[in-house]
């Protein structure tokens, strides 16, 4: 079982996706029977590892994603799919590889609002450039080694975010109760998500 991410192409706007692409391939070149999960859908925990700073210090969201309307799922509802291809292969049959869907489409307008109104105070989107928001995330990166934003993440999701910006939508809308079927779980909404007390903290 790989668990991969939905923009694994060959053509794939991030460089990250182009090496899953390469790696599931090898994978299949070796001939083993491999069940790839490509979720199509944007976590939940990103805003907080991404933005965080700029919400407390600015509150402000600042990325490449412009208006697009982007899927989203929680880490726990996809660590639920993983679990569930594992013990519950039966519910990805048919072919190799797989888009299992998120819960939610919402451009970061929608979310800044409902963090403003979880927070008690008006948090703002602003869209820039890839170029700009990949400079931003990789001084971030340099501030703090050890942290979770790297020089590859920062290359990865600035290149996604503006190819989505662009006009290219999610490779699936999303859908909850088909997600909800596959994980067996009613899944979380970013409301649910947002009031989890590490992702308050975080924030604030």
């Amino acid at each position: 079982m790989v668990t991969s991410m939905a923009v694994a192409h060959p053509d794939s706007p991030s460089h990250l996706g182009r090496r899953q692409w390469l790696a599931e391939e090898v994978l299949s070149w070796a001939g083993l029977d491999v069940c790839v999960l490509r979720i199509a859908a944007v976590f939940f925990e990103n805003i907080a590892t991404v933005h965080a700073r700029s919400i407390r210090e600015e509150n402000i969201i600042r990325n490449s994603f412009g208006m697009a309307q982007v899927p989203w799922i929680s880490g726990r509802d996809a660590a639920y799919l993983v679990v569930a291809a594992l013990l519950k292969p039966e519910r990805f049959e048919g072919e190799q590889v797989h888009y299992p869907v998120g819960v939610q489409l919402m451009d970061h307008t929608q979310i800044a609002r409902i963090i403003g109104e979880h927070l008690g105070r008006e948090i703002r989107y602003v869209p820039v450039n890839a170029q700009e928001w990949a400079d931003e995330l990789t001084a971030l990166a340099s501030s703090d080694p050890v942290g979770p934003v790297n020089m590859d993440m920062a290359r990865h999701i600035a290149a996604v975010g503006a190819a989505l910006a662009s006009g290219k939508g999610p490779i699936r809308q999303p859908d909850p109760d088909e997600l909800a079927r596959l994980i067996g779980v009613e899944p979380l909404t970013f409301e649910d998500y947002l009031i989890s007390e590490t992702m308050s903290k975080r924030l604030v």
